[in-house]
């Protein structure tokens, strides 16, 4: 009985381990995530976009009304062009690569 003690707390405390690793990983994540949505904020955002080619911007007529994305990876920047695209579906949205338009909600003619 007390070699199956023993196996209990050494699964215990393997798990307690695993718990606080993941919880310090999470920790570091979290903060990672909101320096970069700090970042986005900052007025100095066009030295951050050249660095992150794609972006989802909402538009006017021809007018930029505001960019809700700005990253590196398109699956990322496709997936913030569909979720806007699904909460505001009257407003024109466009996703960019750059200077080219990869996907526009209301293209102009």
């Amino acid at each position: 009985m007390e070699e199956g003690d023993r196996y209990t707390l050494g699964l215990l405390l393997e798990l307690k381990a695993l718990a606080k690793e993941a919880a310090d990983t999470n920790c570091d994540l979290s903060n990672r995530f909101h320096e970069l949505l700090r970042s986005v904020s900052n007025p100095n955002a066009p030295e951050l976009a050249k660095e992150l080619p794609f972006k989802v911007k909402s538009f006017n007529g021809r007018e930029p009304l505001r960019t809700i994305s700005l990253n590196g990876n398109i699956e990322i920047a496709r997936a913030a062009f569909e979720t806007a695209k699904k909460l505001y579906p009257n407003d024109r949205w466009v996703l960019l690569w750059g200077g080219y338009v990869v996907e526009d909600t209301a293209p102009m003619d």
